[in-house]
């Protein structure tokens, strides 16, 4: 009997917020590389900790629809903002990030398990947090079927659609400098160009003594009705987890892609003939562990690009320890360095360090919310290798680092999820 009248809801979300200064005066500062290959920009602070300069959040809302011969109904919704921390008052045009509609258990045997989806999604994101890294990142419109138990494993297709959309900044009107926004709109831009992904997985397959693995590839085609952008592409990607021992996961992620491909999935969102011979691969190693008292997460990855236009190669190395004096009074020291090397250029490298008593919900890595102060150094191998920034997605220069190989930045953060 179908049951829909009254829904049960969840809410879950994401927070972070702050407030500091650096060492020259002014607002807290993010010190990043930059140029850096294959991560997107995403190691170019050599980890996450007291390099956040903004308020960011995520809500999420989703309701239990009801229950039809053994199928269960869902729909998600998600809305994420960001805003400069700059001041009291800052108004944020939210990004409609998630609406879609699940079925779960559609069937007997292998699809007991099997879900079918439509709608906007973050589609089995994978990320490493320590870096706000996310290794594997195909968002948007789209449908699909999930979690078919073949019995070795499980398999999963998705179809997403990308467009060309038409992103612009609402600026101040005396011009702003630095990009300096009032809220960020998305117009449809050229409703004629679209891009297809073919996501296809096959995840958990058991592999006894030594681990878990996981495999996909993402196929990439060009689907635009003024026929111009014909570039395809591909990526591949593998992931191995094992537990090392009693407290320590590790897990090992392989990926390639090549022309429009991209090495998070997603694909390149202006694919076209200007990324014919695009190149790259990385290989991550996560690690994630938990003595007791002493906890934390290490990262450590390479990566290789290629453009017609560029190439260069990037490697970077995080590790956060935390000790914990009680149940909810600990203190994390995260240190990192990230250096690349431009082909035919000069290396660049970027070394971080952070250290932030915290006040946590629990003795977990994980347990938030968690209440910290910080202090962070950087230091660069050479003026204008490296900048200062703040503000939302880090857009806006500090002033006084143009000519300086190092600096400091301090202040408080919360950071939450449930």
């Amino acid at each position: 009997m179908a049951q829909g009248a009254f829904a049960e809801t969840t809410f879950n979300g994401y927070l972070r917020s702050g407030s500091g200064s650096n060492g020259e005066g002014g607002k807290e500062a993010c010190f990043q590389l930059n140029n850096t290959f294959g991560f997107g920009g995403r190691v170019a602070s050599a980890g996450r900790l007291g390099a956040e300069c903004d308020t960011y959040g995520e809500f999420a809302l989703g309701a239990d629809m009801g229950e039809s011969n053994g199928t269960k109904f869902k729909i998600n919704t998600l809305l994420a903002f960001g805003a400069q921390q700059n001041q009291d008052y800052e108004q944020s045009v939210p990004a409609f990030r998630e609406a879609y509609a699940v079925a779960e258990g559609v069937g007997t045997g292998m699809l007991a398990s099997a879900n079918i989806w439509a709608g906007k999604r973050y589609y089995k994101r994978a990320d490493v947090h320590i870096v706000d890294l996310f290794t594997l990142e195909v968002t948007g419109p789209g449908a699909g079927i999930e979690n078919v138990d073949l019995g070795f494993g499980k398999f999963s297709y998705a179809l997403m659609r990308a467009g060309q959309g038409d992103y612009a900044q609402l600026e101040l009107a005396s011009g702003g400098g630095d990009d300096q926004e009032l809220g960020r709109v998305t117009r449809i831009g050229n409703a004629g160009k679209q891009m297809s992904n073919h996501d296809l997985r096959l995840e958990g397959v058991n592999l006894g003594a030594i681990g878990s693995l996981s495999v996909g590839a993402n196929i990439i085609s060009n689907n635009s009705a003024d026929g111009v952008d014909k570039t395809k592409g591909h990526s591949l990607w593998a992931t191995h987890s094992i537990n090392l021992m009693k407290g320590v996961q590790n897990s090992v992620t392989i990926q390639t892609a090549k022309d429009s491909g991209s090495l998070n999935g997603a694909g390149l969102w202006w694919s076209g003939a200007n990324v014919k011979g695009h190149k790259a691969w990385r290989v991550i190693d996560s690690v994630n562990f938990d003595f007791g008292d002493i906890n934390g997460a290490v990262f450590a990855g390479i990566a290789n690009e290629k453009f017609p236009w560029n190439e260069g190669k990037t490697w970077s190395f995080v590790a956060r320890p935390v000790y914990h004096f009680s149940e909810n009074y600990s203190v994390a020291l995260e240190a990192g360095t990230t250096r690349t090397k431009p082909k035919g250029g000069d290396s660049t490298h970027i070394n971080k360090l952070t250290i932030a008593p915290q006040l946590s919900l629990g003795k977990s890595f994980w347990a938030r919310p968690a209440l910290r102060a910080y202090y962070t150094y950087a230091s660069w191998s050479d003026k204008g290798d490296a900048s200062a920034k703040t503000g939302r997605d880090n857009l806006v220069t500090v002033p006084g680092y143009a000519d300086k190989k190092s600096g400091s930045s301090y202040g408080v953060q919360m950071e939450a999820w449930w």
